[in-house]
């Protein structure tokens, strides 16, 4: 299957645009507004602030021919930053596209965009909404989760949510700081050293979650540093640093509440010798839709297979009856190496509007 020049060209639109969290925001949304002002579509941007300030944009279109329920696809247009400049350059070739982006998540939004575009109104099921946001790499608080709580909903209503792979259940996530701050003092002696404490504590508090997280399924919690800063510096190597400061990302099995694991680790991290603070940072719940739900037997007719997923989507922040996540065969994701299998993209392409028609 080769996928169509329009919809090859919308993809290479957006790809070119670095959507990094927080870079780029309305240039990118702007991509999906311009195909549909030339497709004389309607639509709506909304923009959302952080403490800071900064905006985040974002587009919603519907299709409204009466119905009492709406089929809604969500697509991010955001991405994780690039490992280096040569992610930020498209490259097609056998019949695939890499470049950050090009998997997660621009090749199945495309997909949407185009499908949305295309369908006729006289062969919808129901309503059809597209929604499009530029946070959801970094949460989705100022995009999905607002949206969603200003819309009016349906029992009925079915959310594909579109990412590169294909689930009905995935894990909570939890993200947190911990810090240590002690008195410095020579390497010499034995004394307080914060990283020491802040390492005594991350593999502590990993084997406690293990323990008393992991689901009668035997899947675990995930617990990743993903950001260490200290106080010491290449001038200081004979020191013992006086203050270290940790991120970590948990993942949570589907069945537990990050919000209730958080509050267990605020008490689990006083017994750990030198660590001062825990600050909560953001969470968001797991998805579970149930595997009977009529879209999940709609896409299986189509050849795609639902499961779990240890990764956190917008999904989220939706958690409907018939919410689920799916999208083209992306790979690498978040890697140096990510790309999309482009005929998956024609196919998820031509698959929504199946989904979406009579």
């Amino acid at each position: 299957m080769t996928i169509n020049n329009d919809l090859k060209k919308l993809l290479e639109d957006l790809v070119k645009i670095d959507s990094t969290t927080k870079k780029n925001s309305k240039e990118i949304i702007d991509v999906a507004a311009d195909y549909l002002d030339r497709h004389e579509i309607e639509y709506e941007i909304q923009v959302f602030s952080d403490d800071k300030g900064k905006e985040y944009f974002n587009l919603i279109a519907e299709r409204n021919i009466g119905s009492d329920h709406f089929i809604t696809y969500v697509g991010h247009l955001d991405v994780v930053k690039p490992d280096s400049d040569m992610q930020k350059v498209p490259r097609f070739k056998n019949n695939q596209l890499s470049c950050r982006g090009s998997a997660d998540n621009k090749s199945g939004s495309a997909a949407a965009i185009k499908a949305f575009t295309d369908v006729k109104e006289k062969d919808l099921i129901s309503n059809l909404r597209f929604i499009a946001t530029t946070d959801e790499e970094t949460g989705g608080i100022y995009g999905t989760k607002p949206i969603f709580e200003g819309l009016s909903r349906n029992i009925n209503d079915i959310d594909i949510v579109i990412e590169p792979f294909v689930v009905n259940t995935h894990y909570g996530v939890l993200r947190l700081s911990i810090e240590s701050s002690n008195s410095t003092s020579h390497t010499s002696e034995e004394g307080p050293n914060s990283i020491r404490n802040i390492a005594k504590a991350i593999v502590g508090l990993e084997n406690y979650l293990i323990n008393e997280y992991t689901d009668e399924k035997g899947n675990k919690p995930i617990v990743s540093p993903t950001y260490f800063s200290e106080s010491g510096d290449i001038e200081k190597l004979g020191q013992n640093p006086g203050f270290s400061k940790v991120y970590l990302d948990v993942r949570t099995p589907p069945i537990f509440n990050p919000n209730e694991i958080y509050w267990d680790l605020e008490e689990k991290i006083k017994e750990y010798e030198g660590i001062t603070n825990i600050q909560f940072e953001v969470s968001g719940p797991s998805l579970n839709t149930d595997p009977k739900s009529k879209i999940i037997s709609e896409f299986e007719k189509l050849g795609y297979q639902f499961g779990l997923s240890k990764a956190s989507t917008d999904a989220k922040w939706i958690r409907g009856e018939n919410t689920i996540v799916i999208g083209p065969k992306g790979y690498d994701i978040h890697g140096s190496n990510e790309y999309v299998d482009l005929a998956s993209v024609e196919k998820f392409y031509q698959d929504l509007i199946k989904i979406s028609t009579k």
